[in-house]
């Protein structure tokens, strides 16, 4: 489970880096669609780097909880 959830976690870093380099080409009036100002444009494009990504994925917790012995018959 620990595994699976790690992929998933790089999985959402690599997609939010490529997203955040996505936003280095929009328009002013595209930003303004997606509600986005020049200034976050540019503070999300910063973390648009490889130490950014990297970052993001040192970040990961276990957000699973443990399992309850009784539930499941052990006591």
């Amino acid at each position: 489970m620990l595994v699976i959830a790690l992929l998933a976690h790089i999985k959402q870093c690599v997609q939010s880096y490529r997203t955040r380099k996505d936003l280095l080409v929009l328009t002013a009036d595209e930003l303004k669609d997606v509600g986005i100002c020049e200034e976050e444009k540019i503070k999300q494009a910063a973390k648009a780097t490889l130490l950014g990504i990297g970052k993001e994925v040192l970040m990961f917790k276990c957000t699973s909880k443990p399992l309850d012995k009784k539930a499941h018959g052990d006591v």
